[in-house]
């Protein structure tokens, strides 16, 4: 197998050396744990005794030290720009994998209690409401006996969290794959056996699809043997209602998933496909996941980059990926050709950062350094990039650097969860940091009045519903944001997505209609941000945002034909009428392929969403720019599903024939005549075609004729016929020649008389 990086290409193979130089230049992390320095938050020690995990025991200290998340500790002049670091608090493990909840706690897991790598033990629940403390989290033991350390994970539609692939250990080595799946309740805290999957994978990717099913990419299979790397190049379709894997066998892709198998970068595009991005080589492919699956590479491509290195999706459809060597680019995939551009670079290079995407749509990212995963030129600084002017702002300074398996979270009260690192260290670090964004703050520095949100509504919502929500008496709201609920792991969250919604006030009441398109607004799980008119954030609303009905609609009729229409002029519309079989439908822009794709346009009034049973209309004009026949193949792309109709039409260019009659006179029986011209005169713009030239009636044998019409005649010239009378009888003779061409035949009757 070939493994391409960058503009160098590696076939992969048992050697040792050249495995550890695909490893190296890939970034791939070293995951032999080894003993270091233990950091609960006072600070590291050589060899410490972890804190009591039980949720009885209390960490006072610590907690008086931190407070409860939700109260914003004072900061100064710069908090309002900057923002703050809360002090350090104790973790009950390393949080590798953080997963926000529906009640707004956080699931994390990656080692022991003693921050050792494995997540086979034990598993961590953090209450926010009930503080920072060791009281607020409660441990509990992983009874799957799966090691679910370098998993995927993401919550789903139900409410529950989905894990997939892991750890294993082999003769007492681990690092090879498993290919388990379990299933987090938050009803209940358990962690139970699911479903496996057809393949192991050790680091995939999950990803919610519109229909609110889940698509693992990538992973490594290595069970065993663990050189020379098994990418798990096929993915696999979850189905969270029956709880059931399919492998989509016409997605296998060693292009996509073959040297990008480490966590791919992969995110739902506007129209239902899944969008990835090679983490190092900076190629492209377009999943797709309907049917048995198929993937498309794109021939774009982003400068290089690195597995450790974020790619934030900060708007639907966009991403903020950052590269090598400080390169920042926008990657714009809301159409089927990727548009990158490149944005401010960031201020270091910051391997095994993370990206979060803020309450207000900025991009917050934190922790990293210049080595990966060594005390060299760490980070500490928090950075915000800001989509509206792609400038960066230098934030808060964290007081624990944030290296390999380090995380970062939004939290509903629109703070982040930053911790972790190590399992290899350099630290290890059984702590935690909270950051308060700089939109919390006053320009003094004091915590900022924040607006008040209250629900009116419905507990859940669909997409394209109307939803309704109450603001305190005196607030004033500018912006009203979704944030789709996280779940991150590996400098990696995928789950992540902002969306600004229109709304208007009156008075206390917030009023917004959701996207209806399911590919824009996901199922899943929201946080919903009022902003008032000083860019004070409330507490979120969260509420699950239900998948769409299946997409099914028609388009009739499927078949246009639009006869002969003169060049250079437009036929009349022709209505091409869509009918919603299914539920809530969002239409793209209907498009033209095909050969004659340039020469027909449409009209629609199908901008709005489609109500299910409901109709919009296509107007579909022809206008050609040729002579001859020509099709083209209407497409029309709603919420995911695509369906199509022919249209076609016959270009025809004016053109005369002249003289309208020839008389030859007299002639000899079996005589031949000198010729007489018959000329063609293209009367329009643009070249005539001449498709035949024939001689037809009872005495056309008696006629012959030769010309110089074998090419297209220029618009404004002619061509001419030459034509010849031999009769073979006495009397009047007479025939037709008839010249034809796209869309006309026009004629000149030839005559004479036999002697």
């Amino acid at each position: 197998m070939l493994l391409v990086i960058g503009a160098m290409s590696f076939a992969i193979s048992a050697d040792p050396a050249l495995t550890s130089r695909i490893a190296e230049l890939m970034g791939l992390p070293d995951e032999t744990d080894h003993r270091a320095a233990v950091d609960y938050g006072p600070g590291p020690a050589p060899i410490a005794q972890p804190p009591s995990t039980t949720a009885s025991s209390a960490n006072t200290d610590l907690a008086a030290a931190a407070g409860a998340s939700s109260a914003i500790p004072a900061g100064g002049p710069s908090a309002s720009t900057g923002g703050v670091f809360g002090a350090p608090i104790s973790w009950p493990v390393i949080p590798i994998h953080v997963v926000l909840l529906p009640d707004g706690r956080v699931m994390s897991y990656g080692t022991n209690a003693a921050g050792a790598q494995g997540a086979e033990l034990i598993y961590d629940v953090w209450d926010p409401s009930l503080g920072t403390g060791t009281s607020a989290h409660t441990v509990l033991p992983n009874a799957t006996n799966t090691d679910i350390f370098c998993s995927a994970q993401s919550l789903m539609l139900t409410g529950d969290v989905l894990t997939s692939g892991g750890d294993l250990t082999v003769n007492d080595k681990r690092n090879s794959a498993n290919n388990h799946t379990e299933i987090f309740t938050p009803s209940d805290n358990t962690l139970s056996s699911n479903t496996p999957m057809t393949y192991a994978r050790w680091y995939a990717t999950l990803v919610t699809l519109p229909d609110a099913q889940l698509v693992v990419f990538g992973g490594r299979q290595n069970v065993g043997a663990l050189t020379p790397i098994v990418p798990a190049t096929t993915p696999e379709l979850y189905n969270p209602l029956q709880q059931t894997w399919t492998v989509l066998t016409g997605a296998t892709s060693t292009p996509a998933f073959g040297a990008n198998w480490w966590y791919p970068r992969a995110f739902v595009a506007p129209g239902g496909n899944v969008f990835v991005l090679d983490s190092t080589t900076g190629r492209m492919f377009w999943v797709s996941t309907t049917g048995s699956g198929r993937v498309t590479a794109s021939s774009v491509t982003a400068p290089v980059g690195n597995i450790a290195l974020p790619s934030i999706p900060f708007a639907p459809g966009k991403l903020l990926s950052i590269r090598a060597n400080q390169i920042v680019v926008i990657v714009d995939y809301t159409t089927s050709t990727p548009v990158v551009t490149q944005t401010n670079p960031i201020d270091q290079v910051r391997f095994w950062a993370n990206g979060t995407v803020l309450a207000d749509g900025r991009v917050l990212v934190t922790g990293g350094s210049a080595v990966a995963n060594t005390l060299t030129d760490v980070d500490y600084t928090a950075e915000i990039w800001d989509p509206n002017t792609g400038n960066w702002t230098a934030g808060a300074h964290a007081s624990k650097p944030r290296l390999y398996h380090s995380n970062a979270l939004l939290l509903p009260d629109a703070t982040v969860l930053t911790g972790g690192g190590g399992a290899p260290g350099p630290l290890i670090n059984l702590n935690a940091e909270i950051y308060y964004p700089p939109y919390l703050y006053a320009a003094d520095g004091t915590p900022a009045v924040r607006p008040t949100l209250s629900s009116t509504g419905d507990s859940s919502f669909d997409p394209g519903a109307t939803l309704t929500a109450t603001v305190g008496p005196t607030d004033t709201i500018e912006r009203l944001t979704m944030v789709r609920m996280g779940s991150s792991t590996h400098s990696n969250n995928v789950d992540q997505r902002f969306i600004q919604l229109p709304f208007t006030q009156s008075g206390q009441t917030l009023t917004a209609t959701l996207p209806a398109d399911s590919s824009i607004l996901l199922p899943g799980y929201y946080m919903l941000f009022a902003i008032n008119t000083a860019g004070v954030p409330s507490v979120a609303l969260t509420f699950p945002v239900t998948a769409a009905a299946p997409a099914n609609f028609t388009l009739s009729p499927t078949s246009v034909p639009f006869g002969v229409v003169a060049t250079g002029s437009s036929g009349a519309a022709h209505a091409v009428t869509l009918t919603n079989e299914g539920g809530m439908l969002a239409v793209s822009t209907p498009s033209f392929t095909g050969p004659g794709a340039a020469q027909f346009s449409q009209t629609n009034n199908c901008g709005s969403p489609v109500a299910a049973a409901g109709t919009c209309t296509i107007n579909v004009v022809y206008s050609p720019t040729a002579a001859g026949y020509t099709w083209a193949t209407l497409s029309v792309l709603a919420s995911g599903l695509t369906q199509t109709a022919t249209v076609n039409g016959t270009g025809s260019v004016p053109f005369g024939v002249s003289p309208a009659t020839v008389s030859f006179g007299k002639v000899p029986t079996g005589t031949a005549t000198t010729s007489l011209p018959v000329t063609v005169n293209n009367l329009g713009t643009v070249p005539l075609p001449i498709s035949g030239i024939t001689l037809t009636g009872s005495a056309a044998s008696q006629f012959s004729q030769t010309n110089n019409c074998a090419a297209a005649v220029p618009g404004g010239s002619s061509c001419t016929i030459n034509v010849v009378f031999q009769p073979a009888a006495t009397g009047y003779i007479w025939a037709k020649l008839n010249v034809s061409a796209p869309g006309a035949t026009h004629s000149s009757t030839v005559s004479g008389t036999g002697t």
